[in-house]
């Protein structure tokens, strides 16, 4: 299944819209660090790359996907993707010499245990571990799942807040 320029634009609306009403209440959405507002094609290759290793095998995240989500998010959002996509850069070239995307996608994941992002917490403002899960594990997973491409996967067609959503949630609940 291929996620579409369709879906990322559906999940940017949505962490937009969190992104918002975070600011609003006075959450620090972006973190401290402030990372860049211009998405870059290695930005966009290394979205992809974490998608491979973070999506369930039968999707398939595209350029054009991660590339829509990565630039329709908030511009405190995007920020903090660009740096946690620099902080996971700059971490695999210290510890291995080459940008996360260069490897195999099963070296991707023990990359990414060895920095152990798969036991942090999402923080925002928190170490590199912390940050990547935070802006782009579980950003590319909230991508995946607020759309009905993603929901799919979970026998849900129409999630709440899709026309037959709330109807189909009630007669299965029935």
């Amino acid at each position: 299944m291929r996620l579409t320029r369709r879906d990322a634009l559906l999940a940017a609306a949505g962490a937009g819209t969190v992104a918002v009403v975070g600011v609003s209440l006075g959450a620090n959405v972006g973190g401290e660090r402030a990372g860049r507002e211009s998405v870059t094609d290695s930005d966009v290759e290394t979205v992809v790359a974490l998608a491979e290793v973070v999506y369930p095998s039968e999707v398939e995240a595209t350029d054009e996907f991660a590339e829509t989500y990565v630039t329709e998010l908030h511009e405190s959002r995007r920020r903090g993707v660009t740096a946690a996509i620099d902080d996971l850069d700059r971490e695999s070239r210290r510890t291995h010499s080459r940008d996360f995307a260069a490897f195999a996608s099963g070296q991707r994941a023990t990359l990414l245990r060895e920095l152990g992002v798969h036991r942090s917490r999402p923080i925002a403002d928190g170490t590199v571990p912390e940050r990547v899960r935070f802006f782009l594990v579980n950003g590319l997973l909230y991508a995946l799942f607020v759309t009905p491409t993603g929901t799919g996967l979970l026998g849900i067609e129409n999630p709440l807040g899709y026309p037959g959503g709330y109807e189909s949630a009630l007669r299965g609940s029935r």
